[in-house]
């Protein structure tokens, strides 16, 4: 079994938006698909995926924003849709994913980043804490 971990590429969508599908349910293939296409500063190096013996097996994604805070304008990487499919949970692909995450929004200069309660707990290892 090879596992590679690399930035999502445009060949990589369909297959993509297909695992979104499984893990989040069918009708949100579209949904997934359609926030991609219609967002205009989305790239697709923004999702970070682990490949398995060539198929993408867990995805998230980076949606880049601007928040203002106080007078300053600063960049924010916020993760979301992290799936992956249920024959390869709990082999930590996505706590390698957001790992690269970090790194990747470090060299993109983001100030900030957010991610999103319900996926804390499962990051809790890698030192992430949210505030109430």
């Amino acid at each position: 079994m090879t596992v590679r971990f690399r930035s999502g590429t445009e060949e990589d969508l369909e297959e993509i938006w297909d695992l979104m599908g499984l893990v989040f349910g069918s009708n949100f293939r579209d949904y997934y698909k359609i926030t991609m296409i219609c967002d205009s500063r989305f790239e697709p190096d923004q999702l970070q995926c682990a490949v398995v013996d060539g198929k993408i097996v867990s995805v998230l994604q980076i949606f880049d924003r601007e928040v203002r805070i106080g007078e300053e304008i600063v960049g924010m990487g916020a993760i979301a849709d992290v799936a992956t499919h249920p024959d390869h949970r709990g082999k930590r692909y996505s706590s390698t994913l957001l790992g690269r995450t970090i790194e990747y929004m470090k060299k993109k200069g983001y100030g900030i980043s957010l991610l999103f309660k319900v996926w804390l707990e499962t990051f809790s290892h890698l030192g992430i804490r949210g505030r109430c």
